[in-house]
């Protein structure tokens, strides 16, 4: 089997050694992948746009090659994202990215998400009649050394429209609690050092695809989480009985269950966490469902 894989990049990988690796396992199943520099993607079995930023390559070349099958790879679709306007009242060019996503994705004959809720999100924005279904993301973890330095630390970026954009903040600072609330503003070694020194990691939001694969990379190394339970968000999906708890919009649930993990912190077995960590987000383990939903399709 041929496929097209614009840049060989899905959101979930952060340097070009994850893109070589996913390709290699990609063959390991007879699945050869092409790049952008194939322009001529006639010979191609199948078109796999594995992120939103690559959609436009695809957008400009399936009109000529309208028989090829497509698949996407949806990492996150949230209401805001299409709510931009102009001051004359148009949409922002953000805004007609994403419509224009969209509108690729019906095209599709199959739309690949990270969680359940984000099946939901796809069918409320796109329509039912898109064929969606759960792949959970790679994860790529590194090995540190864990440490107490006796702070609690948020994982999440800023979302507009989010209602727990400042639990955090607000809750740490009401409590006395010490907190690293980093937004994605980090470098990469302040940031392996920030994940390993916290004393729990938190993931707010009632929205959110995944709640944050920082959330695995610390458990990786040991890490308690203290996660949002919502219909919005997919981080039950990832950690399922490996964290604590709350639900979205109880801040004084939120809170006694942050002071006790504060001052009472959990820790896992490294060596269990890594193996559970292994059999369900691996690179081998995700692209085999990949490869089944490629074959599914032809």
């Amino acid at each position: 089997m041929k496929v097209w894989f614009p840049e060989f990049y899905m959101e979930c990988q952060r340097d070009d050694s994850h893109r070589e690796e996913i390709i290699r396992e990609f063959l390991k199943h007879g699945v050869e992948c092409v790049d952008n520099d194939h322009t001529d993607i006639s010979d191609c079995d199948l078109i796999f746009c594995g992120t939103f930023p690559t959609y436009h390559e695809v957008r400009k070349r399936r009109p000529r090659f309208p028989t090829i099958p497509a698949i996407f790879y949806c990492w996150d679709l949230y209401p805001f994202q299409f709510r931009g306007t102009t001051s004359e009242g148009k949409p922002t060019l953000q805004s007609c990215w994403w419509l224009e996503y969209v509108e690729e994705m019906r095209k599709a004959c199959l739309v690949l998400v990270p969680s359940q809720c984000t099946v939901n999100r796809v069918h409320e924005i796109g329509g039912k009649n898109i064929n969606c279904k759960v792949v959970p993301s790679i994860v790529y973890p590194w090995d540190g050394e864990a440490f107490d330095g006796d702070y609690v630390m948020g994982v999440m970026r800023e979302y507009q429209d989010e209602p727990n954009l400042y639990l955090i903040k607000e809750s740490c600072l009401k409590l006395g609690i010490p907190f690293s609330d980093h937004k994605h503003r980090l470098s990469w070694e302040d940031y392996q050092k920030s994940i390993l020194g916290a004393r729990v990691l938190i993931s707010p939001y009632f929205e959110a695809s995944t709640g944050g694969l920082s959330l695995l990379e610390g458990l990786w190394n040991g890490k308690h989480s203290l996660v949002a339970r919502s219909p919005r968000n997919g981080v039950c999906d990832y950690l399922q009985d490996k964290a604590t708890y709350f639900d979205y919009d109880n801040r004084q649930e939120f809170e006694e269950k942050l002071v006790e993990l504060y001052n009472h912190p959990i820790t896992h077995d490294v060596a269990e966490c890594r193996q559970w960590i292994k059999s369900r987000y691996s690179t081998e383990v995700v692209v085999e469902q990949l490869v089944a939903h490629f074959r599914s399709v032809l």
